[in-house]
């Protein structure tokens, strides 16, 4: 079972040149794409970094459309820098040739191509929409997550509305805090896991090598408090990144 990719399509309440400042046209577009990126539909109030402004037509390519409003989208910081400053041709006005390129968000046609599932998968429905699947990186896990995260926060606003729920909504949410504890702290366990692994090319068998790392770093962790845990992987994750 799916659904669409969106609830709302977005449109632009200006027209033409309206550049006064980033801070006002960001609140304006803020306002018209709903604090939902444009491509991804993740709502802004569940992202720690801050929304770009996004020019579709890359303003590096066509400057004559960088403070062109209808020009202008509401992105998040990870589908804005996966599109970065990709075009499909050498006409501002040109954004598909076969199969390839991006539909604008602002037309309703936009979910003709990709669709979501009903877990918060986001998935391509044809050949344009694998290419932008691909290109913005829509199979991340974040935005079946955000999606799930969105729904949680439905039904509690739902419990709040209710008798019953003024009683099991403490409960309810120390499950949901709990759960979603456990989740990222097996997440970053794993992440730091494999990178250790990667790591590991000298052993004859790297693999059972791997496993056995994997075995007694996992057994280790599980040993300490959830708390000791977080800050232990936390420390690993730092020291093992690139710098």
């Amino acid at each position: 079972m799916s659904t669409l990719l969106r609830k709302d399509v977005p449109t632009h309440s200006a027209q033409g040149e309206k550049w006064r400042s980033r801070t006002t046209i960001k609140k304006h577009l803020k306002q018209d794409f709903h604090g939902r990126c444009a491509y991804c539909d993740d709502s802004d109030s569940l992202v720690d970094i801050d929304f770009h402004i996004e020019h579709f037509a890359p303003q590096t390519k066509f400057p004559e459309r960088k403070k062109i409003y209808q020009n202008l989208l509401y992105a998040c910081p990870y589908c804005n820098e996966s599109k970065s400053e990709y075009w499909v041709s050498d006409d501002p006005d040109i954004n598909i040739k076969d199969e390839e390129g991006i539909v604008n968000p602002c037309c309703r046609d936009y979910d003709l191509h990709l669709g979501r599932r009903r877990n918060g998968c986001i998935y391509p429905k044809t050949s344009l929409g694998k290419f932008m699947y691909k290109l913005l990186k829509l199979y991340l896990a974040r935005h079946e997550l955000f999606f799930q995260i969105e729904r949680l926060q439905r039904k509690i606003d739902e419990l709040q509305r209710t008798a019953a729920g003024a009683e099991i909504l403490p409960l309810y949410k120390k499950l949901c805090e709990y759960y979603g504890l456990s989740a990222k702290i097996k997440w970053q366990k794993e992440s730091v896991l494999r990178r250790i692994d990667a790591k590991d090319v000298c052993g004859k068998s790297v693999a059972k090598s791997g496993a056995k790392k994997r075995g007694r770093k996992s057994a280790a962790l599980d040993s300490l408090p959830k708390t000791a845990q977080i800050k232990r992987i936390t420390k690993e994750s730092e020291r093992d990144s690139p710098h």
